[in-house]
């Protein structure tokens, strides 16, 4: 069974994974991003979290939470810090004190995004009919997304999406989805229509990306106090 546990741990805080550190205090928890620099049974190195460019100690003794993404959720450890090494690389090493936490599926994290010009080809009625339209992206996760355009699409509707993250990296990903509800809204240029429709294929590849942009867009909102 710890066999079994450890095995579990490695595949998940592998060396060099991103992960997050989450240090709660008396009244406030900050949260920082991280990386795996070496697992043992019992305890993990990850690299000492920065703020600015500043290196953060955290206290030893101090109950910390790491987490990390995989394709299919969100996983999480908690530990104590045993201790703060600045040489040769600035490291925190920290106790494992519980079995792995899985926090929640891919399918419900969700985030608010604003990206722009998501390209979405409309597969309604023939092939000779089919539109592509410019849309933005206002919510996404790896199982679905929410756009704005100021067209009205039908639910039930299939959809070839070329998404574009601004995640660093300039490949799109292209996926198909159906449409599962529409609404309208009205704005100072017309009516707006807020299309939600979930992925019916995707990559594995492209959503485990997309898995980890929600991620980081998480912790963003969070240092900023938006979640």
């Amino acid at each position: 069974m710890i066999a079994s546990r450890e095995r579990e741990v490695e595949s998940i805080f592998e060396i060099n994974r991103t992960v997050e550190i989450e240090v709660r205090g008396k009244d406030n928890t900050d949260r920082y991003p991280s990386r795996v620099e070496d697992m043992r049974s019992d305890t993990m190195a990850v690299s000492m979290p920065m703020q600015h460019t500043n290196l953060v100690r955290v206290p030893e003794g101090q109950t910390v939470v790491v987490s990390a993404v995989e394709s299919d959720a969100l996983y999480a450890i908690k530990g104590m810090v045993l201790s703060n090494v600045l040489q040769p690389v600035p490291i925190l090493i920290i106790r494992l004190e519980s079995g792995i936490e899985r926090l929640q599926r891919r399918r419900y994290v969700r985030v608010a995004t604003s990206l722009e010009k998501s390209s979405v080809l409309v597969r309604q009625g023939e092939p000779e009919e089919w539109e592509t339209i410019t849309v933005r992206i206002s919510s996404l996760s790896a199982g679905g997304l929410l756009f704005k355009s100021d067209r009205k699409i039908a639910a039930g509707t299939d959809l070839q999406i070329d998404l574009r993250l601004d995640d660093g990296c300039s490949d799109l990903i292209r996926l198909c989805a159906k449409v599962a509800r529409v609404e309208e809204e009205t704005s100072r240029t017309g009516k707006v229509y807020s299309t939600g429709c979930y992925f019916t294929s995707i990559r594995a590849a492209d959503e485990k990306r997309i898995v980890r942009y929600v991620f980081k867009m998480q912790i963003e909102l969070r240092k900023r106090g938006l979640a």
